[in-house]
């Protein structure tokens, strides 16, 4: 958790320095991973329990995603392991991409590389046709 705390802590009211990020302080990574655990329990939470992270690139594997939809804030979990990946602030373009596929969390920077666009578009595709 304190290696995501600087640039993922603001997404859940933590305190930011100068620079735009959290310390890194045992205090905060505590504050950012009880923020995780509790936000099951926000109102207008939308769960995806068969999600993918980073889904069509090499990158990519199943994931559960919780995500609150009046903060835009996602927290990504691998499925079969149960291990915590990430957490975020997401743009519209990724909370577009991640409704219309279904749970597939793709990153913008993913989602404008034109070498892995179609990827995703097939895999996004192939899902819509089950």
């Amino acid at each position: 958790m304190e290696l995501k705390t600087p640039v993922h802590g603001a997404a859940h009211g933590l305190p930011k320095n100068e620079k735009g990020q959290t310390p890194k302080t045992e205090e905060n990574a505590l504050a950012l991973r009880d923020s995780i655990v509790n936000m099951p329990n926000r109102k207008n939470i939308q769960w995806f329990d068969n999600g993918m992270y980073q889904g069509g690139t090499k990158r990519g594997y199943p994931a559960v995603h919780i995500y609150d939809l009046d903060k835009r804030v996602i927290a990504v979990f691998e499925k079969s392991t149960g291990q915590f990946t990430t957490t975020c602030e997401i743009t519209e373009m990724e909370e577009t991409h991640l409704f219309e596929s279904g749970g597939n969390f793709v990153t913008e920077a993913v989602l404008n590389n034109q070498k892995a666009l179609p990827i995703i578009k097939n895999l996004n595709n192939n899902e819509k046709q089950r």
